[in-house]
């Protein structure tokens, strides 16, 4: 038996860390992630054994260098430029004050746009203080002839720098089955996010995919042992320059590559790719996208069409039957779901025999709870189930200050979250335009107080009274 080269107390007490700095809570309260974790060992433990792994939770595989292609670098560069007319008041409080000057630079950066990564000039501009800026000169340091702040000044030359520094990303590729390296999926101080943010839509998806049993996670990281955003000072981990997930079929013979973040790279697609070859000691057929979308007779006539169909030796097989997610399961499955991304595939050469069946691969696990460990559903942007939620933040009445176990009942001006009972006894509907507001408070919409009435509040008003 491989031994393990990880404490599974100290990973545990990591997990609950992080998670209960997400959800807000304290981590003792967390008793569902004993239960995750006896999950994600029991379907992890055969990646773990492998040769590659050794009893380890991360395979660091070798240092790369990446050139991002042109497409890449002008849709950064236009990113950029965009933002610069959007709202950067979180960044600078007093940002709209200078939406005129931002708006000046982000032509200027357009006029330059093939220098842009060179951070160099392609032409002579005029800058909004009658500047001459002449060609061939640093476009950074020009930015001073836009902003008269410092402060913003050197806030939007840093974040040119970030972007520029992007042109060539460099550092260790890392294969992981690291339940942190799933949390931190998305979480980085490269600038870049996606869905399973631990602040996102399918938040919950991290959970699912630590869970189950085909799914690796691929990586370049940067620094080590750093604050990532979501992430609490006490558990520091590495900083992710480019991701990626990699789902494993049924007996190895299919391979299934997930979308790339922030950037496709054909280059770290032949990476994984490689990795999978030595990590099976087989061979697999370099990754494919091409798909079979109809069929066509021996005058190459569309006869019918279909969808998506993948070549599997000599069979064509259906790609929505080769692939499921399991039940209720929290993620975003990009080989199916996704609109902008056509999934990469690798077949084995030599393929094990699958009974007759499919090479089946079920993406994610059915959600756990991190609170109570129960199995149930649980929402996409949620580490925890909606009745443990209430339980880790509970609601108190804002007018009686009673525990509101179902939660507030309404929200009225003056009042606050109220419960039913005080909803009851402190609220009446306003007979000029049908809102619910407090007794003794002027109404928000018409602004009369509601005893200056003498009618009855409860009139059944017109749909023009009541809009």
């Amino acid at each position: 038996m491989t031994p393990l080269n990880f404490n599974m107390d100290e990973l545990n007490m990591q997990v609950r860390q992080v998670i209960a700095h997400v959800v807000g809570t304290s981590p003792e309260k967390l008793n569902g992630v004993d239960m995750i974790l006896h999950e994600w060992y029991k379907n992890k433990k055969h990646f773990i054994s492998k040769t590659l792994f050794n009893g380890n939770l991360i395979k660091e595989i070798c240092h790369v260098e990446i050139k991002l292609s042109e497409e890449r670098k002008t849709e950064l560069a236009q990113k950029f430029i965009y933002s610069l007319c959007d709202d950067w008041a979180e960044l600078f409080p007093d940002w709209s004050d200078y939406a005129n000057e931002a708006w000046e630079l982000s032509r200027f950066l357009r006029a330059n746009m093939p220098g842009f990564f060179e951070n160099k000039t392609v032409e002579e501009y005029e800058a909004p203080d009658t500047t001459i800026i002449g060609k061939d000169v640093k476009i950074s340091k020009n930015f001073k002839h836009f902003f008269d702040n410092d402060k913003l000044l050197r806030l939007v030359q840093d974040k040119y720098s970030e972007v520029v520094q992007q042109d060539k990303i460099s550092g260790t590729f890392c294969a992981s089955i690291h339940p942190l390296d799933f949390l931190s999926s998305s979480e980085n101080n490269y600038g870049w996010r996606s869905c399973h943010a631990l602040n996102g839509d399918y938040a919950g998806g991290n959970l699912s995919y630590m869970m189950d049993n085909c799914t690796i996670i691929f990586y370049i990281k940067g620094a080590d042992d750093v604050k990532l955003p979501r992430f609490p000072e006490t558990v520091p981990w590495n900083d992710k320059k480019w991701r990626m997930l990699a789902f494993i079929s049924d007996f190895e013979n299919i391979i299934w590559y997930g979308r790339q973040y922030p950037f496709f790279s054909e280059e770290m697609l032949k990476q994984v790719f490689n990795f999978f070859e030595v990590f099976y000691s087989t061979h697999y057929y370099y990754p494919d996208s091409e798909y079979i979308t109809n069929m066509r007779d021996y005058r190459n006539e569309l006869t019918v069409q279909m969808p998506p169909h993948i070549y599997y030796g000599d069979k064509i097989l259906p790609k929505d039957e080769l692939i499921r997610n399991a039940p209720l399961a929290a993620h975003y499955n990009d080989l199916l779901n996704s609109h902008c991304y056509i999934p990469y595939y690798s077949v084995r050469a030599t393929r094990h025999y699958t009974h007759g069946k499919y090479p089946l691969v079920t993406v994610g696990h059915s959600p756990i709870c991190a609170c109570c460990g129960k199995q149930e559903r649980i929402l996409t942007n949620e580490l925890v189930s909606k009745d443990c939620n209430k339980k880790l933040h509970p609601s108190y009445c804002d007018c009686c200050g009673e525990l509101m176990p179902d939660g507030p009942y309404d929200w009225i001006y003056g009042l606050g979250k109220i419960c039913i009972n005080c909803f009851n006894k402190h609220v009446e509907k306003c007979p000029t335009c049908g809102h619910w507001y407090a007794k003794e408070k002027p109404c928000m919409y018409c602004g009369i107080l509601i005893e200056e009435f003498s009618i009855d509040p409860d009139i059944i008003l017109s749909d023009e009274q009541q809009f």
